[in-house]
Formats: C-alpha cells, sequence, structure tokens
C-alpha cells in the first residue's frame, strides 16, 4: 500500500489536509508543512505518492520528479499569463497583490482567502510575512507544465468549476486528460469536499496499484 504525502499551498499550512486524512486512516500519511506559520518540514520522502494542493503541485515539482503517483487537487502548472500560457493570471494582477503585500499583509491575506472560498478567516499572529511575500514572488516565475507534462509516474488533478482563483480555462491548460472536476467546487477542495477528494485518491490508488 502506497505511503501519501501531501503538499499544501500559499497561505495555508498542513492542516488543510486533516479532513482529508480522516477519511484515509488505512494508509500511512505524512503532511508536509511549508513554514507560513512557524517551522517548516519540507522532507520529501521517496517510494510515496504526492498529493498537492494549490501552489503545491509546482513548488513539489521544482524539487523532486521521481514519484510515483500525483494528484493535484485546486493545481496549476503556471500561475501568471504567458504567451504560451494565455490561460494564466494577468502578471499585472499577482504584482499588485504583492506590492499591496508589503504594506498590508493582514488585507491581501484575507481577500485571498474569500476569493479562495474561506470567510471569516483570521490572520495568524504567527504567520511568517517573510515566507508568505516569498511565496508570492514564486508564483511570479514557477512553470512546471514541461516537467508535469513529461512525468511518466501515474497522475491525476482534482478541480472545482467554481474554483476563482484557478479557473476552469486554466486547469484544462495545465491538465489536458488528467482532470476530475467537482461540480460547484471552490479552490478549496480539501476543506469542502474532504470525503470526496479521499474517495478520488481511493480510485486513484485503485487504478494504478
Amino acid at each position: 500500500m502506497a505511503d501519501l504525502v501531501f503538499v499544501h499551498g500559499w497561505g495555508f499550512d498542513k492542516s488543510v489536509w486533516q479532513d482529508v486524512i480522516a477519511h484515509l486512516q488505512d494508509f500511512t500519511c505524512h503532511s508536509l508543512d511549508l513554514g507560513f506559520y512557524g517551522k517548516p518540514d519540507m522532507s520529501l520522502p521517496t517510494e510515496a505518492v504526492y498529493v498537492t494542493h494549490s501552489m503545491g503541485l509546482c513548488w513539489l515539482l521544482d524539487r523532486k520528479t521521481d514519484l510515483k503517483g500525483l494528484v493535484s487537487v485546486n493545481g496549476f502548472t503556471k500561475f501568471c499569463a504567458a504567451d504560451d500560457f494565455v490561460e494564466g493570471v494577468n502578471p499585472r494582477v499577482l504584482k499588485r497583490m504583492i506590492r499591496q503585500f508589503t504594506k498590508t499583509p493582514e488585507t491581501v491575506w484575507s481577500d485571498f482567502m474569500k476569493n479562495s472560498g474561506l470567510t471569516g478567516a483570521v490572520f495568524a499572529a504567527e504567520a511568517d510575512v517573510q515566507a508568505m511575500a516569498d511565496g508570492l514572488a514564486y508564483l511570479e516565475i514557477c512553470d512546471v507544465h514541461n516537467l508535469y507534462s513529461n512525468l511518466t509516474c501515474p497522475k491525476r488533478a482534482l478541480v472545482g468549476d467554481a474554483d476563482l482563483i484557478v479557473p476552469e480555462k486554466m486547469s484544462e491548460a495545465s491538465f489536458a486528460h488528467d482532470l476530475i472536476c467537482y461540480k460547484g467546487g471552490n479552490h478549496l477542495l480539501p476543506l469542502y469536499q474532504p470525503k470526496w477528494v479521499a474517495d478520488q485518491l481511493r480510485d486513484f490508488l485503485d487504478q494504478t496499484s
């Protein structure tokens, strides 16, 4: 039975996966932490199936491509639009977000959470503002489109058609035929549809084992 390693995205920590993991008690699960709220845990085990959320996919593939399997949730292979990726986010939108973050990080974080689908969230006192700023800067340059396309391991991408952060066309440009869509799903499928995500992981593992 494959070990599962979970990687969260920008603005979150490993707790974003806790409800998904609660449905996977018969698996060995390990969640990385990118250090937005304290001490990071960025170890990358071998012989594991990786499950990533949002920016976590790019973060992972920039560091490791010898994977046993890969499931992306609400992810993307490139964030900013370019000539070869017109479906991405307008770079000026991200640049404005970065500028505002240096002045009022709490406001930028709160707006992002609202657009992701999370209301009432409070910016934590222990938040590492510099780590988050570095994460936003990374979004300007991340591009793992070719790395993802050239992976030889089994892969799948879970998306929501109501995701305001990663719209449908961006998902389609990133993942083509690997897509499975949750109707009405926002950018936080691990939080709002954890059982569905866990069921899709089980199905993925059954088909690829």
